[in-house]
């Protein structure tokens, strides 16, 4: 009991204490100066010139991938770190047709995120998602929804942002 008193005291008397300052109770980028009987925030010199430059924000381009397949061959073409969805099913197609694909399709695209097939003996299954475990989970899913119990991950690739500024 005595204990219990203790801790509930503690308790009570951090729940009072007042937030911490910096610099002596002035607004970040200030600092306090005195005088004889008075007391203010000045700014600091070069604070706001100096935070700025600090914060630029970066920029960041999309990066995207594609899969695509022949599914009567089965022939996997993919292609990753596009610059457009358009180059990356471009390229996924090209890439299929170049190992021997005659009828290569487009299964999936991604942005910024993963892709992933899986295959089984009765089919395949293409999904993305927002990271490679989240992309082979989906694709497994896909393959397994053709009522395959012997689907194994095949492929997965990822097309992440690039930072460019």
């Amino acid at each position: 009991m005595i204990n219990k008193f203790w801790l509930l005291l503690t308790l009570l008397i951090f729940s009072w204490a007042s937030p911490a300052r910096a610099e002596g109770g002035c607004p970040p980028g200030q600092y306090p100066q005195q005088g004889q009987g008075w007391q203010t925030c000045v700014p600091i010199p070069g604070y706001e010139e100096n935070r700025q430059a600090g914060q630029a924000q970066p920029v960041w381009q999309d990066r995207w991938g594609a899969i695509a397949a022949d599914g009567q061959k089965g022939v996997l073409g993919t292609s990753d770190d596009n610059v457009t969805k358009e180059g990356a099913i471009d390229t996924a197609i090209a890439d299929c047709t170049s190992k021997g694909g005659s009828n290569c399709q487009m299964r999936n695209w991604y942005r910024n995120s993963c892709g992933a097939m899986s295959i089984g003996e009765k089919g395949f299954g293409v999904a993305a998602g927002a990271t490679k475990d989240d992309a082979i989970a989906k694709g497994m899913i896909a393959c397994q929804a053709h009522g395959d119990s012997t689907c194994v991950s095949y492929h997965w690739s990822c097309s992440l942002p690039a930072r460019i500024q």
